[in-house]
């Protein structure tokens, strides 16, 4: 038991843009994965940036077309360069995704992009674009009981569940909760049988030392 850890699953959504303009991803990933990080990247943010990074499990970039340019890496001024190659050597090409939005007509502009910026196809699992109008109708969608009926919306929830599985939350609290309910179960078995003597109660203490989890 010594030395037992687990990662638990983190999202991290990594911007320059507030969190307004996102909040629908926001509460779009929520189903998935309920810890999610909001790591806003500044010029001179790049050691907190960095530190974020090791904390998560999975990432998504997010950006804009609000700043008038789609200019994430391998073009004049692009916003992302050393953020997105610190993303894909940390947590590796499959856990790193990029969400654009805002867009005119995104069923036109990915092959576009991939190919004006080829180390997005390089760095993340996959780019997910969507048009103003797919934007405003998410929020609706996400306050119908959490049904998701935007398909780009329910793939992108179906890849963070897989590579940010509840399973693992349900593991570890429901291992932590065996070893309590064991370890309870035996003292108030001692105290219903008068046993809580010298010898009961080191053993006891020894039980708690060999299965504390700390987190």
């Amino acid at each position: 038991m010594a030395g037992f850890q687990r990662k638990t699953p983190l999202l991290g959504i990594f911007s320059r843009d507030d969190q307004a303009n996102y909040q629908w991803l926001i509460d779009s990933a929520y189903s998935a994965v309920p810890d999610i990080r909001l790591v806003y990247i500044a010029n001179d943010s790049g050691e907190t940036f960095r530190e974020e990074v090791h904390k998560c499990t999975f990432a998504i970039l997010y950006h804009t077309a609000t700043r008038g340019r789609i200019n994430i890496t391998n073009v004049t001024d692009s916003l992302y360069d050393v953020e997105l190659q610190y993303l894909y050597n940390i947590l590796g090409k499959e856990n790193v995704v990029v969400v654009i939005d805002d867009l005119e007509d995104s069923s036109v502009e990915k092959d576009r992009i991939l190919e004006s910026q080829p180390r997005l196809g390089h760095l993340a699992r996959d780019v997910f674009l969507f048009s103003v109008e797919e934007k405003e109708r998410i929020p609706l969608f996400n306050q119908q009981k959490n049904v998701i009926f935007d398909p780009k919306v329910a793939q992108l929830i179906r890849l963070i569940k897989d590579k940010c599985p509840m399973q693992s939350w349900n593991n570890t609290y429901s291992h932590c909760y065996c070893v309590s309910h064991y370890w309870c179960a035996n003292i108030h078995r001692a105290d219903s049988f008068a046993m809580t003597t010298r010898r009961n109660y080191k053993m006891a203490m020894e039980m708690t030392k060999a299965f504390r989890i700390e987190f």
